[in-house]
């Protein structure tokens, strides 16, 4: 007598996603005073980073709210990517198509960048207003079939991953 059992097991994909605001580095060239100052306008680029373990992710997107006093200023990077800004829900998406297994551990993490203009009110002094609300992957997996999803915090005039970043850059002066 022979008794033979077969399991067959799926293991979803592990994807990260990772949000930071810079200043001296970064696809674009940044203007406007630091610290910011109040009625004044100052830019900041938004970099996304993307990573992939197992199987390839189908349909992915990564989305997040721009506050109200906080305006799309209309430049990506690169060039290839699609990403579009909503008006009327002042939403920021990315439309990624296919991430691949292996992003940002056999390869190179999958990146975007924008540029935000960010317009502080006198209300906003002393403090480090939030310039770009969570942000939030989502996608398929297409070896085990499940949705799959990430998020990352949202982020403020505290641009501590940038060099150049020195403590007190953050708060809104008058």
């Amino acid at each position: 007598i022979s008794t033979a059992i077969e399991r067959f097991v799926k293991v979803a994909s592990n994807v990260g996603l990772s949000a930071r605001v810079v200043r001296t580095v970064g696809p674009f060239e940044n203007s406007g005073p630091i610290p910011p100052r109040a009625e004044q306008e100052t830019t900041y680029t938004v970099m996304w980073s993307l990573t992939n373990s197992l199987n390839t992710i189908s349909e992915t997107k990564v989305s997040a709210e721009l506050p109200p006093y906080v305006k799309w200023a209309g430049f990506t990077d690169p060039g290839n990517e699609k990403i579009d800004f909503n008006a009327d829900t002042n939403t920021v998406t990315w439309s990624v198509g296919d991430l691949h297994s292996g992003t940002g551990l056999i390869s190179s993490p999958r990146t975007s960048a924008f540029l935000i203009t960010l317009e502080p009110s006198l209300s906003q002094v002393a403090s480090s207003p939030v310039i770009l609300k969570t942000s939030n992957l989502s996608g398929n997996d297409r070896f085990t079939e499940t949705q799959v999803g990430a998020t990352a915090p949202s982020l403020t005039t505290r641009f501590a991953s940038d060099p150049a970043f020195r403590l007190g850059d953050e708060m809104v002066a008058k």
